[in-house]
């Protein structure tokens, strides 16, 4: 780790609320990274636990900053502004990294001037079923992409497939973070991936398929700064398809990219009107179904489409009737695959 009184080359950014059981463990992955050449920033949003004492022991290693409760989008873009270096790396209070994670990056950053994120597998631990994943394996990415790990020119079409850059795997050059505008205050959820698919149009990316991170996802009671996914299904959709709305008219936009936002927006469209359907909001789900009419036209859009002129208690069984029998002819296709 630098010293206070020169400019380091990474700043760790570490935001945490109310982690005070697990943000030790994250400020201790990073002093064991075996590149020495950053700054931890650790950025309390206003947490009412003992995350402050905790953290005493700790305080001539890091630059702690309080502030109000304001987000998990406010405190990583509060990291950002009083960040000092060129690359600015984050991880979450509750996930670790590999002592190498820090030194893989800045030795692979070093061939290519031209990057301007680096970003690497992890390994997903996931409490309720109780194993370790590889992420890319579980995405399917690996499987897609191989597993070599490279430059990537146009990035976009896997972040949004795979979301292969999570901001705890991720470094990422400062000029760049603000040229695409940081992270938008205004999403509670998804903020990674709005901004990793912003950055994903602003130059070349290098991804390791080396698992450096320990991404941690835990049953957690407190609603901590990551962990609020899909407890409300209707506000988790509307913020996709509020990112891949924005997205899809980003001038940036090749063609083939523009058709995978275009079909990853119609389909966040469909099923936030399928969760507007089970609350009784059958009017807002079919201008929803109108628009993937519109913009994604195919039997099954068509379909639900007319379907919610019928009751919203009809259209479900119908829909949930359609499914079972998809279910049961891919069952049947692939028992038959496997006796032949």
């Amino acid at each position: 780790m630098v010293s206070q009184n020169r400019v380091p080359y990474v700043s760790v950014v570490i935001p945490t609320y109310n982690r005070a059981q697990y943000v030790t463990e994250a400020v201790e992955s990073v002093l064991a990274q075996t590149y020495t050449d950053y700054e931890i920033i650790v950025v309390d949003d206003g947490s009412t636990d003992d995350t402050h004492e905790v953290l005493q022991s700790y305080m001539s290693h890091i630059r702690y900053i309080f502030q109000e409760n304001a987000g998990a989008s406010a405190a990583r873009n509060r990291g950002i502004s009083e960040a000092k270096a060129e690359w600015i790396a984050f991880l979450d209070s509750d996930d670790v990294w590999l002592p190498q994670k820090l030194a893989v990056q800045i030795e692979d950053l070093s061939r290519d001037p031209r990057l301007c994120l680096h970003t690497t597998n992890a390994t997903l631990f996931r409490q309720h079923i109780g194993k370790d994943v590889n992420f890319f394996d579980f995405t399917g990415f690996s499987k897609e992409f191989g597993r070599i790990s490279s430059a990537v020119e146009r990035p976009l079409t896997y972040q949004v497939r795979y979301g292969i850059a999570w901001s705890q795997c991720a470094l990422i050059q400062r000029k760049t973070l603000f040229d695409v505008g940081l992270f938008d205050q205004r999403l509670t959820i998804y903020e990674d991936q709005d901004l990793m698919c912003r950055l994903a149009l602003d130059g070349r990316w290098y991804v390791s398929k080396r698992e450096l991170v320990r991404i941690n996802r835990r049953n957690e009671s407190i609603d901590a700064l990551s962990n609020q996914r899909t407890r409300d299904c209707i506000n988790s959709y509307k913020s996709l398809v509020y990112l891949y709305d924005r997205l899809s008219r980003n001038d940036k936009l090749q063609s083939n990219e523009k058709r995978v936002v275009t079909e990853t927006l119609c389909k966040y469209k469909t099923a936030l009107g399928m969760e507007l359907m089970k609350t009784k909001q059958k009017f807002k789900a079919r201008e929803l179904f109108q628009e993937v009419v519109t913009d994604s036209p195919s039997l099954k859009s068509v379909l639900k489409y007319i379907l919610s002129f019928l009751p919203s208690a009809i259209m479900m069984r119908i829909v949930a009737n359609l499914h079972r029998l998809r279910r049961a002819k891919h069952v049947f296709a692939t028992s038959a695959k496997d006796t032949s």
